[in-house]
């Protein structure tokens, strides 16, 4: 995979969320910078020094390392609130959580309210323009130094377009602006009229500058490209996917009894409580069911009343709840399951998609969705081999579909859901589209349309 910085073909990626950093955010800029070399590009990126974050993941960042020179990782300082709290804290390991434990959410502290409030009011379009400085001298040396043909910037936090903005107008390079969450329609909180006002000029300033928009998403597509009367020809929907190598030799092993699992962080728009009642409801009608069933939560809990909730349901005994797991250990644990949950809760519009849909999708295990009516509801009709949508009043459709999957299982001589050969090549030629070789493939393509140009 290795190139020549000589080639020509040289593009700038900057990505404040970089491994060492963990959790999914991180995964879209690290897999592209893995796959862009693929396809001729070599890829330098600018990121920030180390901060204090909530995990890290280093095997995220040993993939990388063993693409040197074609991958490039330059690392800018800042003063951001996690860069001065990574150089004045005296333990620089994880932030919330020990290893190998399940963090028990709490009531924010004092400190973190003053910092959230700091983060979302006080700086525009957010904490992380005070890494503009630094990144942008970085990047404009890096820019000289080796004829940097493109540049792309994945956000949030959206000071990185800001940043890419600026060096785009200097150096009249093209850029492709990453959208991996919404910016003016950020569904995480509301904005006060002055900060929205601000932060919808920047946006749209972004999106007249870039040279095209990569989103998430389709619905985000349609809000950015109607609300500022843009060309949807400007924009590309690149979804969330997955690793294809990370399901090539998963070694995932066996679990001995029926395992249910959630995977990612349990928080007020992510909530698995919606599923203890029928699973409940399962346990108290099937007595095998409830001998072998294990429910497992691998993850972050940032909803305090989860686990308040698993107790009143009486699943406390069959709750295993493992702390955050490198990505490749997750998806070890992930294969090794035989039903996944999947909520999307507190969205009415639909407009979330999480990322590790596709990675559910990826493993061909039966999935439990409470999923509003949206885009990620037809992806997962789409695209999920075995699911049922969870609906208010179809617990007798959800408690069948638990105990069809159990009866196969309990069935099945190496504990394990049967499939054929041609059945899995069929479901990987059907979700192909969602890996992150075929997208790395799809930016290539529009780099070298500029270049062209």
């Amino acid at each position: 995979m290795g190139l020549s910085e000589n080639s020509g073909k040289n593009v700038l990626l900057l990505a404040y969320y970089f491994p060492p950093c963990g959790m999914g955010g991180v995964q879209r800029a690290a897999k592209l910078a893995k796959y862009l070399p693929l396809y001729g590009w070599n890829v330098t990126i600018v990121t920030v020094k180390d901060i204090l974050y909530y995990q890290k993941d280093p095997t995220l960042l040993n993939e990388l390392e063993t693409l040197v020179p074609a991958v490039d990782i330059q690392r800018a300082g800042s003063l951001d609130p996690l860069r001065l709290a990574y150089i004045f804290r005296r333990n620089k390991k994880v932030f919330f959580q020990k290893k190998d434990t399940m963090t028990v959410a709490k009531r924010p502290s004092l400190f973190q309210n003053v910092f959230r409030f700091f983060d979302r009011y006080f700086f525009i379009p957010d904490s992380k323009i005070v890494w503009f400085p630094f990144a942008f001298l970085k990047a404009v040396r890096i820019i000289r130094k080796k004829h940097i043909r493109a540049i792309i910037s994945t956000a949030p936090p959206f000071s990185t377009h800001i940043i890419a903005l600026c060096l785009a107008k200097v150096f009249r390079i093209p850029w492709i602006a990453d959208f991996r969450d919404g910016w003016s329609n950020n569904h995480l909180f509301k904005q006060k009229r002055l900060y929205y006002s601000i932060n919808s000029w920047l946006e749209k300033s972004t999106l007249k500058t870039a040279r095209a928009v990569t989103c998430y998403g389709n619905t985000l597509v349609s809000y950015l490209s109607d609300r500022y009367n843009c060309s949807k020809d400007k924009f590309i929907c690149l979804y969330n996917g997955f690793d294809e190598e990370d399901f090539s030799s998963p070694d995932s092993g066996k679990n001995e009894r029926f395992t249910i699992s959630f995977i990612g962080t349990i928080t007020y728009w992510s909530n698995p409580e919606v599923f203890l009642p029928v699973i409940q409801k399962v346990m108290e009608s099937n007595e095998d069911f409830n001998n072998h069933l294990k429910l497992q939560i691998i993850g972050r809990d940032m909803y305090p009343p989860f686990i308040h909730c698993v107790e009143q349901s009486g699943l406390m005994p069959k709750l295993s709840t493992i702390g955050y797991l490198s990505h490749k250990d997750t998806v070890k644990q992930l294969t090794a399951s035989h039903l996944l949950l999947f909520p999307i809760t507190n969205n009415p519009d639909g407009s979330i998609i999480t990322g590790k849909l596709f990675e559910y999708i990826a493993s061909g295990i039966p999935l439990l969705a409470i999923v509003p009516v949206g885009e990620a509801r037809t992806i997962i009709g789409q695209y999920c081999k075995e699911y049922c949508i969870l609906e208010d009043t179809n617990f007798e459709e959800a408690s069948a579909f638990i105990v069809q999957v159990y009866s196969r299982w309990r069935d099945s001589k190496d504990f394990a859901v049967p499939q054929s050969s041609a059945e899995k090549e069929a479901h990987w030629n059907a979700i192909k589209h969602f890996s992150r070789k075929y997208q790395a493939q799809k930016v290539a393509e529009l780099l070298n349309t500029f270049i062209a140009e």
